[in-house]
């Protein structure tokens, strides 16, 4: 049984789970174009704390 089959036989339905997909899509194809394009991060750099 795939991973969608065991999805859907949950509970999950057809449409959540191409929402689920395309947002990942969308992330991977955002993240690659960042990486391409060479765009700066919006916030600010973090540094840990030292502990004493």
């Amino acid at each position: 049984m795939s991973i969608v089959a065991r999805t859907g036989a949950a509970g999950v339905t057809d449409a959540e789970i191409a929402e689920v997909v395309g947002n990942l899509a969308l992330n991977i194809l955002t993240d690659y174009f960042n990486i391409v394009a060479d765009t700066d991060n919006e916030f600010p750099l973090v540094t840990p704390h030292q502990h004493a």
